[in-house]
């Protein structure tokens, strides 16, 4: 048996995952946030593109090996088979715990709250001590635990709404590990020691010792007399986030505050009332960064002489389009660029905001539930100063194929009500990233 103590600090509000109001942080939730970073990984290590056994297949004509990637998952992690080879005890001081709800800590603005305005949360600097407890002796396990960690830290964090930048931390304490500060780096290490890891695996495999001893554990199992460390390369959108080389893409803030808020709301400061607004009003100082792109997805605002301006073009704007092409029947194309942030995204409008239109709610939605968005916002410090760090990392807006014969198709929904309507998405991390660096630019002083 062996135990990994590593000490965290939050540097961003804490907020827990569960339904009731208090600050928890389980094992169970730090475990499935490592597993989530465990399969952005894994495809950079071993072949899980399964070409149905013809090589002339490529793009969507593939499909994803998920036998082996839910096997070797459930190697590490533990299934309802087989039983985890490591414990997970997380410690925190229930004094760390805030006195106020989540609508006190952000003065009432709440865009990126969510469900978590009424919650309380653990406060910024607080400790937090993970301990891994290491049941069977698998070769790389600590060091593959340890790097998705700082994965973890790097681009994420743990609790609600990690991905609008709460849940940040660092890690402050470690055994004997070698803490990376980049993220090819991170990931270097995570393929060595998953590597390291997947070979021990299989020769106990070929060898019927440790786990495979049970015959039905074996039998079940992907024939790892099979795996292959021959990627092959992606040519299509990857069913879940996979930091695979051109999939993925960071941006880190020339700007930095001297409090967590004051980055909160240069991000996510509310948008201002539409009558203080005109095509002349540069909006640079008046919103935060984030809803910008939102509306400039959306196509209300344009990019103009280094401007962000109102757009007069109403055709671009695609909520407008899909609400009045509900309104009168038709079904022309619209694409929603903002879905790339996330699905559902409710709307809603009041009476007379739109000619002819009364109050109404509008749903933009997939076939396949919620999706979550493919932006993330990671809080750091540096020089001790707040910075933030933007990551797209491509992936899927339904699970379904999203192109015939090369063109785009209508794969997700916009209603009201009964009525409905089928819409395009946006999966092009690129032009968001493009967009994302002249916002930047034009925000932070052309740096």
């Amino acid at each position: 048996m062996k135990k990994i103590d590593i000490d965290i600090r939050t540097i961003s509000p804490m907020f827990s995952g569960r339904g009731d109001n208090s600050f928890s942080l389980t094992p169970q939730s730090v475990r499935g946030v490592l597993r989530f970073w465990f399969r952005a990984v894994l495809p950079r290590v071993v072949n899980i593109v399964d070409n149905k056994g013809n090589p002339k297949n490529k793009g969507e004509d593939c499909e994803w090996n998920y036998k082996l990637l839910k096997d070797i998952e459930s190697y590490i992690f533990g299934s309802t088979e087989m039983k985890s080879p490591f414990d997970v005890i997380v410690k925190f001081d229930i004094k760390d715990t805030s006195d106020n709800t989540g609508t006190f800590l952000t003065n009432g603005n709440n865009y990126a709250l969510y469900g978590q305005k009424n919650k309380y949360y653990l406060k910024e600097n607080s400790k937090i001590n993970i301990k891994f407890i290491i049941k069977r002796n698998i070769n790389g396990l600590d060091k593959v635990l340890f790097y998705l960690l700082n994965l973890t830290s790097y681009l994420g964090g743990f609790g609600a709404k990690t991905r609008k930048g709460f849940g940040s931390f660092e890690i402050i304490k470690h055994d004997n590990f070698e803490i990376k500060n980049h993220i090819k780096s991170i990931i270097n290490c995570l393929e060595i020691y998953l590597k390291e890891l997947i070979e021990d695996m299989k020769i106990n495999y070929i060898e019927k010792t440790g786990i495979f001893k049970d015959e039905i554990i074996r039998n079940n199992f992907f024939n790892l007399n099979n795996i292959s460390y021959d990627i092959q390369e992606f040519t299509f959108s990857p069913t879940f986030p996979t930091l695979i080389n051109n999939k993925y893409s960071s941006l880190n803030s020339y700007f930095s505050f001297d409090t967590f808020l004051e980055l909160y709301d240069y991000l996510y400061k509310p948008d201002p009332q539409a009558k203080n607004l005109n095509y002349e009003n540069s909006l640079n100082l008046n919103i935060g960064m984030y809803i910008k792109l939102k509306k400039i997805l959306r196509g209300k605002y344009i990019l103009e002489n280094q401007k962000i301006k109102l757009n007069t073009d109403l055709s671009q704007d695609s909520f407008r389009k899909a609400i009045y092409a509900i309104k009168d029947h038709k079904k022309p194309s619209i694409k929603f660029d903002q879905s790339f942030l996330g699905l559902p995204i409710n709307y809603k409008i009041g009476k007379d905001h739109f000619n002819g239109l009364n109050s109404n709610k509008y749903t933009l939605s997939n076939t396949d539930g919620r999706k979550a968005s493919q932006m993330f916002i990671k809080t750091y410090i540096e020089n001790g100063k707040y910075k933030y760090r933007i990551t797209l990392i491509k992936s899927k807006i339904t699970n379904g194929k999203t192109f015939r014969n090369g063109e785009k198709i209508n794969d997700i929904k916009f209603n009201q009500k009964r009525t409905e309507i089928d819409v395009k998405g946006n999966e092009n991390a690129f032009k968001i990233m493009k967009l994302l660096k002249t916002l930047k630019m034009i925000e932070e002083g052309g740096k």
